[in-house]
């Protein structure tokens, strides 16, 4: 029942682009995967090391919460102009835009002294 089109090549066949084609998508999917774990890992070690900040800072439970909710909230809302940019310039773009510009938050909270800075 199944035709081949004119030019098309049957499911034997071996063509070296595709092989080239599928390794690049490899390394992509293998990049992307790499790169989404090490933010998603850099902003959520707050919330377990929340309690860590607490004994030495000596937090109030309102600023404790607030050191966990503050980032899931940036995050929620930070997709929208995001996902705007993402459509005029590209997902991929973007995507590493947004990776290098959080490393520079992520090392402030490894030098923060004071709940200011946390929450800067």
């Amino acid at each position: 029942m199944s035709e081949l089109r004119k030019g098309s090549q049957g499911p034997g066949s071996r063509d070296p682009g595709l092989a080239v084609l599928r390794a690049g998508q490899t390394r992509n999917l293998v990049l992307a995967t790499f790169a989404f774990a090490v933010t998603f890992w850099a902003w959520n070690l707050i919330g377990p090391l929340a309690a860590t900040y607490n004994r030495q800072l000596g937090l109030t439970p309102t600023q404790t919460s607030l050191l966990v909710a503050i980032p899931v909230v940036v995050g929620a809302l930070g997709r929208i102009p995001v996902g705007v940019l993402a459509d005029r310039f590209g997902g991929r773009r973007m995507f590493a835009a947004v990776c290098f510009v959080s490393i520079i938050p992520v090392l402030f909270v490894g030098w923060s002294g004071s709940y200011g800075w946390l929450l800067f």
